[in-house]
């Protein structure tokens, strides 16, 4: 990375598809569907990117739920309602 004209960090050899629509720089990933293992650790700046644009889940991809509270992102801790 270096410093951009702007003042701000970027890419020494920045393409459009580093940064989103708001102009943000986002960490480069390689995107190598099916290959290695999943690092359930961590997150993924490209999949993060497609599942922030189309409210999807980034575990399963499907589509986010949504109930009268809007989009819901975490789930509630229900781990009290059963023993061990």
């Amino acid at each position: 990375m270096v410093i951009g004209p702007r003042g701000g960090i970027a890419y020494r050899d920045e393409s459009p598809y580093d940064r989103d629509a708001d102009g943000y720089l986002w960490l480069r990933a390689p995107a190598k569907q099916g290959c290695g293992r999943p690092e359930f650790g961590r997150v993924h700046p490209l999949r993060q990117r497609r599942v922030m644009r189309r409210l999807l889940c980034q575990v399963c991809g499907g589509s986010a739920d949504q109930d009268e509270r809007g989009t819901l992102w975490l789930l509630e801790d229900h781990r009290a309602d059963w023993e061990g």
